[in-house]
């Protein structure tokens, strides 16, 4: 499993709102808010277009066997299960500072997809993660930005010490480091 932080450090981030008065303990919420409006939604679409990149087309073999099944053609289809689960926001395990994609419940299996298999090659619906990052860093900025206004500071406030303008700018782009450094998969295959 993959050990993730958000980059700034939790510790550097926090240090710099409690100068400003604001008290953050945790990225609980703009993580949650991620997944819930960004992560899931792409992860969703991922599986509607048949991977981002695109998945490697199923074998003739397979396609026969699920048509006499009776199941679609699509990839990674049969029955919608691990396209649900993989959309819910309790397949993240989410705490302070990251959030780790580990429970898939009765749809374990795939985690299989995830790397390559002597049976099967990776159908990563994961991967759109990556193309996520600047949706998300608008994310953690709405949310940053929800806190100052809160602590009455107005939109666009520009007062603030050389260590809290890095903050500002560290926390529009704290998703930069996305796919790495804020959310991670867990291989619980």
């Amino acid at each position: 499993m993959a050990t993730v932080e958000i980059i700034p450090s939790a510790a550097f981030l926090a240090a710099e709102f409690a100068s400003a008065g604001i008290a953050l303990k945790s990225f609980k919420e703009p993580l949650k808010r991620s997944i819930q409006q960004v992560i899931a939604p792409g992860i969703r679409h991922a599986f509607e277009v048949e991977g981002i990149p695109p998945w490697a087309p199923l074998k003739p073999e397979t396609l026969t066997i699920k048509e006499s099944l009776g199941y679609p053609a699509d990839i990674l289809i049969r029955e919608g299960k691990l396209k649900k689960r993989a959309t819910q926001l309790n397949a993240w395990t989410i705490n302070t500072q990251s959030a780790i994609f580990e429970n898939l419940g009765d749809a374990s299996y795939g985690y299989f997809h995830l790397e390559h298999t002597k049976w099967m090659p990776v159908r990563d619906f994961l991967s759109s993660i990556d193309s996520d990052i600047d949706q998300v860093t608008d994310v953690f900025g709405n949310w940053v930005e929800e806190r100052f206004t809160r602590r009455g500071f107005a939109p666009g406030f520009s007062g603030l010490s050389s260590g809290f303008t890095q903050l500002a700018s560290a926390a529009s782009r704290v998703a930069n480091t996305l796919s790495d450094n804020a959310f991670a998969s867990s291989d619980n295959g």
